[in-house]
């Protein structure tokens, strides 16, 4: 008995092509990627959007405070009470400032790379619908196109 062997079927270049479009389409590492920048933002803006609030109030004990001082010092009165609280104040916003600092700077770094990320895909796409466009003249306009396929980073 002898084994019959399927036919190899070669892909047309159209094929070829549709199917290399499809493996980049389909390969998830730099939609991963993508996700985990947004994540990542998200967790920074949480943070963030957490410690102003605070910051806020803690500038307005400085002021408050501040104002006690002058108002004290000018009345030959020295509140020892309030240079305390305001050394703490001080203490606390200096180390949160500095805090606050780095979470705005994390922030634009990664929506940096969500922007590059998005206008590097889009320009993917619009590399591999020439190439379709320039094999298969009947392909769809880019903008109709583009909009099956630009919900993915690719």
């Amino acid at each position: 008995m002898t084994k019959t062997k399927n036919p190899i079927v070669e892909l047309t270049p159209v094929e070829k092509v549709h199917a290399a479009f499809m493996e980049d389409f389909n390969d998830t590492e730099l939609q991963e990627r993508f996700d985990n920048f947004e994540r990542t933002l998200k967790s920074l803006k949480d943070r963030y959007n957490e410690l102003v609030p605070n910051l806020n109030d803690a500038l307005k004990d400085q002021s408050t405070l501040n104002q006690m001082i002058l108002d004290s010092a000018k009345m030959s009165f020295i509140n020892t009470d309030a240079i305390k609280r305001l050394k703490i104040v001080d203490g606390y916003l200096t180390e949160n400032m500095k805090i606050a600092d780095d979470l705005k700077n994390k922030m634009a770094y990664e929506q940096d790379l969500i922007t590059k990320y998005k206008s590097n895909s889009n320009d993917r796409l619009f590399q591999w619908w020439k190439t379709i466009k320039t094999i298969e003249p009947d392909t769809k306009p880019w903008l109709e196109w583009k909009s099956r396929y630009d919900s993915k980073i690719i």
